[in-house]
């Protein structure tokens, strides 16, 4: 079993470590195709996750799913992010909404925001605060929007403790 670590600074200069447990397949897998996607290669990264070996992987699952959403293949998208979703992972679910928020399919979209919230992810707390801010695929309701902005807020603020 290899340990990984995800580090980003996510949008206020913290910087968030996300550990990630993994065999070492899996972990090959994800090397190989992230190393392809920032090098510029996206059919090398989605060969990668789609070949036998790797395709099982969350992982791969989701950076696929990301990759297809990029070119706008919103229903390969769907299916790549499915996978993942089906594996617990609330970013997925927040790329199920994003494809279906793309695709002008709005209520579809807050469902699935709703459930990577659910996770506690934070951008899908974001994008429904400004779906009911903005009225897209709902009336506009600055109450809920002010609800959904302060949840960013204490996410980040639980992410970002002050000294």
């Amino acid at each position: 079993m290899l340990v990984s670590a995800q580090i980003h600074v996510n949008a206020v200069n913290c910087i968030v470590i996300n550990w990630i447990y993994m065999d070492s397949l899996q972990y090959d897998c994800r090397q190989k195709a992230y190393k392809l996607y920032i090098d510029g290669d996206e059919d090398g990264a989605i060969a990668v996750c789609i070949a036998k070996n790797c395709e099982k992987y969350m992982e791969c699952q989701r950076l696929s799913g990301w990759i297809f959403y990029n070119i706008s293949l919103y229903d390969m998208a769907i299916n790549r992010f499915k996978m993942a979703a089906s594996k617990g992972d609330a970013e997925s679910y927040f790329g199920i909404g994003s494809a279906h928020y793309a695709l002008g399919e709005y209520k579809m979209a807050m469902d699935l925001f709703y459930q990577a919230a659910g996770y506690g992810y934070g951008r899908a707390f974001h994008w429904i605060g400004g779906m009911y801010r903005d009225g897209i695929g709902v009336p506009v309701n600055y109450n809920k929007t002010i609800y959904f902005f302060d949840w960013v807020r204490l996410l980040i603020t639980r992410l970002c403790k002050e000294d």
